[in-house]
């Protein structure tokens, strides 16, 4: 392409792969000819950011993403047409193309055995009818957009599902080119483009979108701005994939039509937190939440009481949590006052860690009932009833500590229990409480019980706070409760403890990865701050 071709925001690959947009073009300080300023997305292939010899020609995001090139080395593509035509047209050769001189295998003393071609130029054939073309995958072949004309109109206009991830694709504007002469669009895959967005959205483009069902959208560095105005364009939208972008607040979901939304997959994205996902829950039809690795840290859902349903997610049957921060199983809690949740997905979560994988799938099947599959692995009638009545005998002796009893006009158990265990009165109902001797087998339902200490600033006259703790909390969040109750930034905090049964010296936590039951904490016990 001449100099004279190449526009402002152009989208190239150089002869080593990679890719990059043009910013600048012109002549740069006392060097002879024209260059190309260019923003490469690998931030380390640069070496500016547009400023040479201190002067700027153009700015980049990063300080290292910029160069100076020339045309010569920087490929800029395809049109859409020509790439369906490479991959789907017709090849008169008999092998269809393909180079039979290294179709051979090595057999017995590697012997060379030529392969032989059976159907190859027949599948060519048929897949070279274009006009019968339903599904195009057109990855990496270098596509800028649609160029002059309508060929694809003209000789693919039955394209169903097509697939244009890491090409060339400018901007919005065209791809809209492209998909305005699809009219049976339904499945659209633009994952790894660095699209502009436009700032305001023409009819033309708004009205070459509205027959999609499923949008690809992963690693484009959208905003949840930019996804919401690829959403307008697309009112029969059902599944949107907008994993690994630069999502961080789910705001003005109400401020655009996704009635028809099914599923949403945000995996990847750092979100601001599980109040920026309640902005989902009023999705009518939405059924799949996928919000893995997106660094929430708490569940909530608002409703009356521990026990109640909530009134939001209301069609939601499918969600996946796994390699987030959840630390605590009243969270997991949270999830049994969703109406019609089935499917569960969730590992490597730090609660988890203090336990096998078939502890924590009993203990999510026990705290969640309407569950049908757990990590893609459906439960059975009998495990669910195992996992519900394992469930009573690991916490019977805390339920009796806390006010539970066999006898209901003697059964007042806490608040604080239910909301630790807000199922458990409905399993006693279910299966029956658990003998007093299966509660003293179970002796590891002891480190799942809650004790009362006192949380005491050694540097100060206060007289402690006092604070229930499960004994399975680590001396690393023990720590973080410390910093967060006295407002302490130190990171060299020391925790130690003093038993009120026993005098004597305290005994520092010297390991933060051991729980509070590893030092015989008691109730009662006092935890000493320093810094």
């Amino acid at each position: 392409m001449d100099l004279e071709d190449v526009k402002l925001g152009d989208r190239f690959v150089d002869i080593k792969g990679f890719y990059g947009t043009v910013l600048f073009k012109g002549i740069v300080g006392n060097t002879k000819g024209s260059w190309l300023g260019v923003e490469w997305d690998d931030m380390t292939r640069g070496s500016h950011n547009g400023t040479k010899d201190g002067i700027s020609y153009f700015k980049t995001k990063c300080p290292t993403s910029g160069s100076f090139i020339r045309t010569k080395i920087a490929n800029f593509g395809v049109t859409c047409f020509s790439a369906i035509c490479d991959r789907y047209g017709k090849l008169e050769d008999e092998n269809a193309g393909i180079d039979v001189s290294e179709m051979y295998v090595y057999g017995q003393g590697m012997q060379q055995t030529t392969v032989e071609m059976v159907g190859a130029r027949k599948v060519n054939q048929q897949q070279s009818q274009l006009d019968q073309l339903e599904v195009a995958v057109l990855r990496e072949m270098y596509i800028y957009g649609n160029g002059p004309g309508q060929e694809i109109h003209q000789c693919t206009s039955n394209i169903r599902e097509l697939n244009l991830s890491k090409n060339l694709l400018p901007s919005m504007e065209e791809v809209a080119k492209i998909t305005q002469q699809l009219p049976q669009l339904e499945i659209l895959n633009l994952s790894e483009n660095q699209l502009q967005m436009p700032q305001n959205l023409t009819h033309k483009v708004i009205s070459s979108f509205s027959n999609l069902k499923m949008l690809l959208i992963n690693k484009m560095d959208l905003t949840w701005s930019q996804v919401l105005l690829f959403c307008k364009t697309c009112p029969n939208l059902e599944q949107l994939i907008a994993c690994y972008n630069h999502i961080d607040n789910l705001n003005n979901v109400d401020k655009v039509s996704l009635t028809n939304l099914q599923l949403l997959n945000l995996e990847g994205n750092k979100l601001g937190g599980w109040n920026q996902v309640l902005n989902l829950g009023k999705l009518p039809k939405l059924s799949t939440l996928i919000l893995n690795k997106t660094t929430i840290d708490t569940i909530e859902l608002p409703s009356e009481s521990a026990t109640d349903k909530t009134n939001l997610f209301k069609s939601l049957k499918s969600l996946s949590i796994s390699d987030n921060k959840l630390d605590k199983w009243t969270h997991i809690n949270e999830l049994n006052n969703l109406h019609q949740l089935e499917e569960l997905k969730m590992k490597r979560n730090p609660m988890m860690d203090d336990m096998t994988t078939e502890t924590a799938r009993q203990h999510i099947i026990a705290r969640i009932g309407g569950l049908l599959t757990v990590n893609n692995t459906q439960l059975s009638a009998s495990e669910r009833r195992g996992a519900e009545i394992d469930y009573l005998k690991t916490f019977g002796m805390v339920w009796k500590e806390n006010g539970g009893s066999e006898d209901p006009e003697k059964c007042q158990v806490s608040q604080e229990f239910i909301i630790m265990h807000p199922r458990y009165q409905e399993l006693v109902k279910r299966h029956g409480a658990a003998e007093s001797s299966e509660m003293k087998i179970q002796s590891s339902a002891l480190k799942y019980s809650l004790i009362s200490v006192i949380i005491e600033n050694v540097s100060s006259n206060d007289p402690g706070i006092k604070k229930k703790i499960p004994v399975t909390m680590t001396v690393q969040k023990l720590k973080s409760l410390a910093q967060r109750l006295y407002k302490i930034r130190s990171t060299s905090l020391k925790l130690a403890y003093k038993s009120q049964k026993m005098a004597g010296p305290k005994i520092e936590l010297d390991n933060e990865l051991r729980t509070v039951s590893y030092y015989s904490i008691e109730e009662g016990d006092t935890i000493c701050v320093s810094s």
